[in-house]
């Protein structure tokens, strides 16, 4: 890819090689599923992710430090996945997520950006102390992104009753960080289905996030017919 290999060096060239990406049919249909007034072009994922991991393989720093040239989306997932992507040492990579969060402000950005992070286990404990600030959090993408980093680095058996307490501690009732709290518990069922049904019999779920989590659980194929007529029991009305 000749022209993203120039991103290494001239950040500024970025939403020039986005723009020969786009798809105006992917993103007309991508418009649908995000908040209106999304900004974007239409780049595939997959694009973007082989763009920024080419940008993390080289000058990624310089990349970072220049200001984003734009405002649409795909630059500014890319922003996030070269965080993810990129060498670095565990203290600097909990600064580059706290530089990044403040610019998610839709789901798949959210989403995208938690999935594509990782750690070892042994950084989960530090990890969890930092997402505090996230979690308690009244802004709803700020807290989206703090419940949906415990989905996809979390989800074990020694972090269920923090996951549990956490879920009644959440202090936002907006809607995309409910969902997030329910594709939480609902991840949580699936893996541990008896710990969580002791936790949905009582919690202190608002009455949306509850149900969703229940409807969540039943969409999943790998829950039983007979589990499900449980889960349906425990809706409230």
């Amino acid at each position: 890819m000749q022209k993203s290999d120039s991103m290494k060096e001239n950040p500024s060239q970025l939403i020039q090689y986005l723009e020969s990406l786009a798809d105006t049919k992917y993103r007309d249909f991508s418009a649908h599923l995000l908040p209106s007034g999304t900004n974007l072009l239409g780049v595939r994922l997959p694009l973007l992710r082989t763009l920024a991991k080419e940008i993390a393989k080289g000058d990624w720093k310089v990349f970072l430090s220049a200001e984003a040239e734009s405002d649409y989306m795909e630059e500014t997932m890319i922003r996030g996945f070269v965080r993810a992507y990129a060498k670095m040492n565990f203290a600097e990579r909990l600064q580059q997520i706290a530089t990044f969060a403040p610019l998610i402000q839709n789901w798949s950005v959210c989403d995208s950006f938690c999935a594509t992070l990782r750690f070892r286990k042994n950084e989960l404990p530090p990890l969890r102390r930092f997402l505090d600030d996230y979690l308690l959090s009244e802004e709803e993408y700020k807290a989206r992104f703090g419940f949906v980093m415990l989905l996809d680095h979390f989800v074990a058996e020694e972090w269920l009753h923090d996951i549990f307490t956490t879920c009644d501690e959440c202090r936002t009732t907006a809607y995309y960080t409910q969902m997030a709290v329910a594709w939480l518990l609902s991840s949580c069922y699936i893996h541990f289905p008896d710990d969580t049904y002791t936790y949905l019999q009582k919690n202190r779920l608002p009455d949306f996030t509850h149900n969703m989590t229940l409807r969540k659980i039943c969409d999943s194929f790998r829950v039983t017919e007979q589990q499900k007529s449980e889960i349906r029991s425990l809706k409230r009305i």
